[in-house]
């Protein structure tokens, strides 16, 4: 998928609020694995949240604090964001795919699964 695709899949996935808190609106898209260690621009790998890398969420897991990486919230360079679960505010662990959509962590791959996106 293009960067200018996930650009505009990954908003629309969030709602246009911040896919960690839920209590602000997304303002920046962060890579789960970061493009330095081989993070592409997938929505698997990408997640909408408040703040701007210093300041909210984004900021936040810029830190790089384990429980990030425990969270989901940062992916290592060996691991693969589809299989990786992220922490959802809303939803609990949930696996992102590249499509845009995403699933509850032992629910069906199918579509009308009532946990299905």
């Amino acid at each position: 998928m293009s960067e200018s695709l996930c650009r505009k899949v990954v908003p629309v996935r969030s709602a246009g609020m911040c896919e960690i808190c839920g209590r602000q609106p997304g303002q920046s898209l962060h890579h789960r694995k970061p493009r330095s260690q081989g993070g592409k621009w997938h929505p698997a790998n990408i997640v909408h949240l408040c703040g701007d890398g210093v300041a909210g969420c984004h900021g936040r897991v810029t830190d790089t604090r384990t429980e990030y990486y425990g969270r989901g919230w940062l992916v290592h360079r060996d691991d693969e964001p589809a299989a990786m679960p992220f922490e959802h505010w809303l939803w609990g662990p949930i696996f992102l795919d590249d499509r845009g959509d995403f699933r509850r962590e032992g629910s069906g791959d199918l579509p009308g699964d009532p946990f299905y996106c």
